[in-house]
């Protein structure tokens, strides 16, 4: 490794000499703060934390690390801060030898960073150390931490100027250690000639090394870091301190003074601390050429630079090539090859620079008026750059930046917004040059107004430029004024007033465009916003889905903004028997560019859109192709209802009319659909149900509607109930069930038998869970003598329809049947009412067995060339396992059959008393209820 820690005992020796000296700055910095810190015992008994000891200032804990001494105004919260920057393991090779000689001692590496507050206001901190040898107690590899503080606005000098500053305190041995002593009062900050603007320049003109190549890229690099582009510090491989301190200068002094003092940097880094993190916060940091390698292609550094390597140099837009990477090309590196063309310029152009920027960057008023980025350092070099005759070559690349990178509030200087202006004026840039750089100037978050005038009057200028430009590529910044542009603006629109209807409506969109996104919102904006509305109103966008429209308007590029300004409107404005025609294509267009979805409502949206996006969304849903997952499906159903229900612009036929064919594309969640319910005439009735009564509904929903029963109809909350009893396989509650299909029985048109069923009942339309709880309902409403469950009615004609229906009938009946069985078991359907049903059947008495089930039986068990009863099966399976609980005899038989023929009238009383002992015994073998022994010898049984 080289030796990093030979210097001589001349100041300045190690740099290149300087050319043209100036005189050593002196400055009494009142503002700074300073202390030390080391291992150190000075014998004193005080304890730990106390201030105080044998000197003013000086600090005594007995023993081991400690700030030894604090001078100035040091804020006590901030000393730990300090303090835990402090770097305690110096490493900087080669070591001192164990017995070094006094000149080894005079000439051991030292070590200074610098970093700023993050505020930007000057204030920033240094800390210089060194080996101090043995401590007190004799152990080695003790450092003495000299550290320096700075106030708002600096010291005067630019920071790596303090580099082999005479005030940095150096002791070597525990004897002087702790001998060393603070001077009282404000230091005296000189600043070091060989690292001033006149040795910089010297140093990499440098005839016998040509350093402008390496110092453009490290410009650039540090650039890129300063601007929060890249993460990490720039690594920069020197073989010695004290060109580590020169680099340093050397991007320093092409940064403005304030953005000098925004520089945070480190002579010296040990490469494992850095690819560690240790030197996140820094910008640019020293590591030992020798072991750079250790950090190539690091995630953690922004690049690594050796100082002796020669650079593939790239063009502006493009990067420089490394041997450890790349590094982008910006302006500053640019103009740096202008500025270091010669060494008188490199002088006038960097004084003038300063000048510049004193009058930006030295005034509170000015700083005050400023946003809060910094001064872009090559603003003030470019219009240094501007001013010099012998380099002109340059001149068009500074116009650039004078325009590019002006700094905010241009007014808070006298001559500065003048100067923009001329530069602009005698450098215009052309159309694709002017969008190149405004959208670099963007990114950078730079002044754009200048530019995005220049490219809004290029759009105006040149229709072909416009017509073929990337919209893509125009960022919305909003700054152009459109004062001065109104003339052209209006002459443009009334020019495509005669040109053919597809050729105007997209240059219409695409200027649009342009305005939506430069244009600064002021009265201006809103006067022409007026124009382009009126434009596009007469383009009416009659070629909006013909063959190849998409293409021919480039209808990707238009925006949201456009189109809810500018298209929706034109859209909304047509009848509601036109826009149910509307293709998908032309739907997903208007409703597809908000937030890059592919559609969406825009939130909160307008007029315009509660009366469109209803039509847009039928269109969406009918088109299956689109393959919409169904959540999302749900919302635009939804979402489309809601603006239904508002907008006035849909009577209330023709708000229902949209909604049903809405929901018969896609139903939405059950609370929307409740919400919807309450919207009176304007909603269809069949939207009920389509939540419960029809199609799939998951039991979150179903759930939803009973948690809402007393907001919702009551026909919704049975149909619901039901649902979700036949799905959970839970014991109902009769009282309710009877409750529930009665609620339904009133929904059915009274029909009396005989007569035509209607075919679009809601009994036609449910779903079969629905109709087999329903039909067994029926059952037990029949069975306590419920008035609904009247076997003539409509509704259980409308029943018995779709029992026998040729969709599903026979395999609704043993559902059916199975319900009826759960709810024997359960104690919910008397079983001797179920025995009289049998029995009654049996017999063949008028009017028995009428019902929902009437004419089903079992086909397995034929009797007589007959079905066998439901109600009898249930009887026969009940005997078979032996839990059989009725009647076991004919007087048992003839109370339980009692209970049915009592309802039958007075020729079927009259049969069955006649007929019933010659049926009963046959009935109690035939079923086999007669061999249950253990059967009651006579009563009701069941409930009784």
């Amino acid at each position: 490794m080289a030796d990093l820690t030979k210097r001589s005992t001349t100041a300045g020796r190690a740099m290149p000499p300087n050319t043209a000296p100036a005189p050593a700055r002196f400055i009494a910095a009142d503002r700074c703060g300073q202390l030390t810190y080391t291992s150190f015992d000075d014998g004193a008994l005080t304890g730990r934390g106390t201030l105080g000891g044998p000197m003013a200032g000086q600090r005594s804990h007995g023993g081991g690390w400690q700030v030894k001494q604090i001078a100035g105004e040091i804020d006590p919260a901030h000393v730990e801060e300090l303090i835990a920057r402090i770097v305690t393991r110096f490493d900087l090779e080669p070591a001192l030898p164990a017995f070094p000689t006094p000149d080894q001692i005079a000439n051991r590496p030292a070590r200074l960073c610098f970093a700023a507050d993050d505020d930007g206001g000057g204030r920033g901190a240094y800390w210089h150390t060194v080996d101090a040898g043995r401590d007190g107690t004799g152990r080695p590899g003790n450092v003495f931490a000299h550290v320096l503080t700075q106030g708002p606005g600096g010291t005067g000098l630019c920071p790596i100027e303090l580099w082999r500053w005479a005030g940095w305190l150096i002791p070597y041995g525990p004897e002087a250690v702790k001998a060393a002593v603070l001077p009282a009062g404000p230091p005296a900050l000189v600043g070091n000639l060989a690292l001033s603007v006149q040795s910089t320049v010297a140093f990499l003109l440098d005839p016998v090394r040509d350093r402008t190549g390496v110092v453009r890229v490290l410009l650039d690099a540090v650039s890129a870091r300063l601007s929060g582009q890249t993460r990490g510090p720039v690594v920069l491989a020197v073989d010695d301190h004290d060109r580590a301190a020169a680099w340093i200068a050397a991007v320093s002094h092409f940064l403005t003074p304030a953005g000098a003092n925004r520089l945070c940097w480190s002579t010296h880094e040990a490469p494992e601390s850095v690819a560690a993190g240790a030197a996140a916060g820094l910008h640019l940091v020293g590591v030992p050429r020798a072991r750079s390698a250790q950090l190539a292609g690091h995630p953690g550094v922004t690049a690594v630079i050796d100082e002796n390597e020669e650079p593939y140099l790239g063009d502006p837009e493009s990067a420089h090539r490394l041997a450890a990477g790349t590094v982008a090309v910006t302006a500053l590196s640019v103009l740096a090859e202008a500025v270091l063309a010669d060494h008188s310029i490199a002088l006038r152009v960097l004084a003038r620079r300063d000048a510049v920027a004193a009058d930006f960057e030295g005034s509170r008023q000015v700083a005050a008026a400023q946003s809060p980025g910094p001064l872009a350092p090559e603003w003030p070099i470019a219009v240094a750059v501007l001013e010099e005759p012998q380099l002109i070559e340059f001149h068009p690349d500074a116009a650039a930046v004078v325009v590019d990178e002006a700094p905010a509030h241009l007014a808070a200087v006298d001559w500065a917004a003048d100067l923009v202006a001329t530069v602009l004026r005698r450098h215009p840039p052309a159309p694709d040059e002017a969008l190149r750089r405004l959208g670099s100037a963007a990114r950078r978050g730079r002044g754009t107004e200048l530019l995005a005038a220049y490219v809004l009057r290029g759009a105006l200028a040149d229709p072909a430029w416009l017509d073929r430009c990337d919209l893509a590529a125009v960022p919305a910044v909003g700054t152009a004024r459109l004062g001065s542009l109104r003339a052209e603006i209006g002459s443009r629109f009334d020019a495509l007033g005669t040109e053919d209807p597809v050729t105007a409506t997209r240059a219409a969109l695409r200027l649009a465009e342009m305005i939506e996104r430069l244009a600064a919102p002021d009265d201006d904006l809103a006067a022409v916003r007026d124009e382009v509305a009126a434009t596009t109103s007469r383009a009416g966008f009659a070629a909006v889905g013909t063959l190849g429209w998409e293409d021919a308007l480039d209808a990707g590029q238009i925006s949201e903004a456009v189109l809810a300004r500018y298209v929706r409107p034109v859209f909304a404005h047509r009848p509601a028997g036109q826009l149910a025609q509307l293709p998908a294509e032309t739907a997903l267009w208007l409703y597809g560019a908000a937030d890059g979805l592919r559609y969406a409502r825009p939130a909160p949206g307008t007029a315009d859109d509660d009366y469109l996006f209803g039509f847009t969304t039928l269109a969406v849903l009918a088109a299956p192709e689109l393959d919409i997952p169904a959540d999302a499906r749900a919302h635009y159903a939804a979402e489309a209802i809601r603006g239904a229900l508002r907008t006035p612009r849909l009577d209330d036929a023709q708000c229902r009319d949209l909604v049903a064919e809405i929901v018969v594309q896609q139903r939405p969640a059950a609370a929307d659909l409740l919400e919807f319910a309450t919207a009176g005439a304007r909603v269809p009735p069949q939207i009920l149900d389509s939540l419960v009564f029809n199609g799939e509904v998951d039991d979150e929903s179903l759930r939803a509607v009973l948690a809402a029963a007393e907001a919702a109809p009551p026909e919704l909350v049975a149909a619901a109930w039901l649902r979700l009893v036949r799905r959970t396989g839970a014991v109902p509650d009769r009282d309710r069930w009877c409750a529930s299909v009665a609620v339904l029985a009133n929904l059915a048109p009274g029909v009396p038998q005989p007569g035509p069923v209607p075919a679009d009942t809601w009994v036609a339309r449910a779903v079969d869970e629905l109709v087999v709880m329903t039909a067994a309902g029926f059952v037990v409403g029949q069975s306590v003598g419920a008035h609904w469950a009247d076997p003539g009615s409509g509704f259980c004609t409308a029943l018995r329809a779709r029992m026998t229906g040729a969709a599903g009938g026979a395999e609704l009946y043993p559902l059916v049947v199975g319900e009826l069985a759960r709810a024997e078991r359960a104690w919910i359907l008397d079983t001797a009412w179920l025995v009289g049903d049998a029995v009654t059947v049996a017999m063949g008495l008028p009017g028995a067995g009428a019902g929902p089930l009437d004419g089903f039986g079992s086909p397995a068990e034929p009797e007589h060339g007959r079905p066998v009863p439901w109600s009898q099966s249930l009887i026969e399976a009940r005997a078979a396992t032996g839990d059989y609980r009725g009647p076991t005899d004919v007087i048992g038989l003839r109370d339980a059959a009692w209970l049915v023929v009592r309802g039958l009238g007075a020729a079927s009383a009259e049969q069955f008393f006649a007929e019933y002992r010659s049926v009963a015994a046959d009935w109690l073998v035939r079923t086999g209820v007669a061999a249950q022994a253990n059967g009651p010898a006579a009563g009701l049984g069941g409930l009784g």
